[in-house]
């Protein structure tokens, strides 16, 4: 991460998963985001390498949550470190089709194929 980029990158994550400060709708989803209490749940975290995605292991990871991390082999030892209990490398495995029962899902990268995600949540995730 480099360092300018650190704490936007911390306050996205934050305002995600913890605390809103924003009225502004999504236009993709129908109602306002509302954060979810994290303890117990099991959160999926795609791109948990990235500015913000390593920030939304921690995250979730000091809420309670079981943390599975998703990015290139090169950096399972450091999500490990980081708090995750799982790691999927996405150049072996498509994560879509080993994760499963997951609470949340924060998808860092997003893009068009982040609807593949949408088969791994649980009913009510």
């Amino acid at each position: 991460v480099h360092a300018a980029g650190a704490p936007m990158s911390l306050l996205t994550a934050w305002q995600f998963m913890i605390e809103l400060r924003h009225n502004e709708p999504n236009p993709l989803q129908p109602h306002r985001h509302q954060p979810v209490p994290l303890k117990g749940k099991t959160v999926l975290v795609n791109g948990a390498a990235g500015g913000v995605g390593h920030f939304a292991v921690q995250i979730a990871k000091l809420r309670g949550a079981d943390v599975i991390a998703v990015a290139s082999g090169k950096h399972e030892s450091l999500l490990l470190e980081l708090g995750a209990n799982a790691f999927i490398d996405y150049t072996r495995t498509p994560p879509e089709n080993v994760a499963h029962d997951i609470d949340l899902v924060i998808d860092a990268l997003g893009g068009p194929t982040s609807g593949r995600f949408l088969r791994t949540l649980k009913r009510g995730g």
